[in-house]
Parts: structure tokens; sequence; C-alpha cells
């Protein structure tokens, strides 16, 4: 309560980013918190550079939340600024190799995964039913899937497969 974050906006202007960050944001207000947005890209050398500049002009930076999977580059940034993982809680959207690599070290502690896999495959089977049964169209939430460090040791397989990610 009442902490500084810092929060990587992977896609300035871009709807889903400023759906995520709305609500990241009023996350924030609900714990009086204060925050910074830094405007970035899915450019990971370009999120690393940033975060790294960041965390050395704002040292009292207790969290970093990335609207993507940015948040993972904690992973090379903290050893180079002598930051221990966990020390500052990293949480991120997405399950990608970096992410699932950066919880099973310790450096980010949390990912939202949209769970793409069932994006694809729920609308087919929706269509089948409309067609067959005429059944109504339906809204699944897929993105409700929170993983740790846990959870990541168990679907590490998939991720690497490509069924998560």
């Amino acid at each position: 309560q009442g902490s500084h974050v810092v929060i990587i906006d992977e896609g300035p202007g871009q709807v889903w980013a400023e759906q995520r960050n709305q609500g990241i944001e009023e996350f924030l207000k609900s714990y009086g918190c204060t925050w910074d947005v830094i405007e970035s890209s899915f450019d990971l050398s370009q999120v690393s550079s940033q975060i790294s500049a960041y965390l050395e002009a704002n040292p009292n930076t207790k969290a970093i939340l990335s609207n993507g999977y940015g948040g993972a580059v904690a992973q090379q940034v903290f050893p180079k600024l002598n930051i221990a993982p966990g020390q500052i809680p990293v949480a991120t959207f997405d399950i990608t190799p970096q992410v699932l690599n950066a919880i099973l070290a310790g450096y980010v502690q949390l990912t939202i995964d949209q769970q793409p896999y069932l994006q694809g495959f729920l609308p087919v089977i929706q269509g089948i039913f409309i067609k067959k049964y005429m059944f109504g169209g339906w809204n699944v939430n897929t993105g409700s899937l929170v993983i740790t460090k846990d959870i990541a040791e168990e679907v590490q397989n998939l991720v690497n497969e490509g069924i998560f990610y």
C-alpha cells in the first residue's frame, strides 16, 4: 500500500494495451500506489534498456507490471543492477518461453495467460454448434489462468510445444 510501481506499456495507443493499463491503474489506485508508465514495445532489448534506466533513476520502485511479456527482461536486468530475484516483484501478461524462464528463475512472480490455443479452438466448436444445433453465441473468458512458479513447472512442456504461449 502506498508503493511506487512502474508499468511497462508494450502497446501504446492500442486498445488491448489501454484496457490492460486501465485495469492495472484502477488496482493501484485502490491501494494508494503511485506509478509511472513507460511507453515501450515488444522489442525486448528496448524494454530492457528502458527498465534499466528507469530502475537506476527510481530505486524506490516496489514492483514492475507489464501489460505484455516485457517484464521477462528482469532476468537480464536485475543481475546487472544487483537486484535479487523477487526483490522487486514483476507481473506480466502472457506466457512466452522468456516469461516461463523468468518465472522459473524467480525474476517474474506471475503472469496471466490468455490461452490463445483456446481462443482459436473454441470459436470453431461454437461455429459447429451454431450451424448444427442453432445454439446462440457465447463469450468465454480465456484470460483467467494465473501462472506462478508452481504452475509454470507443470506447463513448461506445453509452453515449449506452443500449446501455451
